[in-house]
């Protein structure tokens, strides 16, 4: 009976070892911020969404592509699907974008997108590494843009040609807020959901006002 017990014991103690291992793995990767929750505690929202287009079907129905937003204290991982629009909660600071995280923790050389099923690695965009910094401020929002992605078949001996830019005209921006807002809106989308973003909606009606008076401009380069 006390082998048994020892048995048990150890078993429950390797059970323990190996949460807190990928507790320790998840929170090296980042932290997926909450998505349309109500202002509280003092924080800022980050607006953000994807679009994927292929060379035989068009605009992609389905897909996948992980950016980090990091800080000196945050990192977060934001896990995008096309044609979405995706409103997150992060603590204010200052921001730069940056690649998935391995397990436990590394920068990552290569990082992977999924289209219709299919996955492609390239090495991290240089338009998105070299961004100049993000500041969110508390209350506020700060809309990205769009990260469009493009596919190109692979031709016989080559492989598919991925392309990835970071779409933050004044129009796609304006479009984000839009679609946010009738997000918000929508009266099909459940009650409890619409009530807690309500909250946010005035701060997009602020950007959308910011943007109406906004000229275009050329892509945002760190020195």
């Amino acid at each position: 009976m006390r082998k048994s017990s020892r048995r048990i014991s150890r078993a429950l103690s390797s059970g323990k070892w190996i949460i807190s291992l990928c507790c320790l793995a998840a929170a090296c990767r980042g932290t997926i911020p909450e998505l349309h929750e109500p202002p509280s505690r003092n924080v800022g929202g980050f607006l953000v969404g994807l679009k994927i287009s292929t060379e035989l079907s068009g605009e992609a129905s389905s897909g996948k592509f992980i950016l980090n937003l990091e800080s000196g204290s945050e990192i977060y991982r934001l896990a995008l699907e096309p044609g979405q629009s995706y409103l997150y909660q992060v603590e204010p600071g200052i921001y730069r974008l940056a690649p998935e995280r391995s397990l436990f923790g590394g920068r990552r050389t290569l990082m992977s997108i999924s289209a219709q099923g299919q996955e492609y690695q390239l090495p991290f965009p240089r338009e998105l590494d070299r961004h100049e910094s993000l500041s969110v401020e508390p209350g506020d929002i700060l809309v990205l843009g769009r990260v469009e992605v493009s596919v190109a078949e692979a031709q016989a001996g080559r492989e598919a040609l991925v392309r990835i830019r970071l779409n933050q005209s004044v129009a796609a921006r304006r479009d984000l807020v839009q679609a946010m807002i009738r997000k918000i809106m929508d009266p099909s989308q459940p009650l409890p959901a619409r009530e807690s973003a309500l909250s946010w909606v005035q701060a997009l009606e602020k950007n959308l006002r910011r943007l109406f008076g906004e000229k275009e401009k050329g892509p945002a380069l760190a020195p």
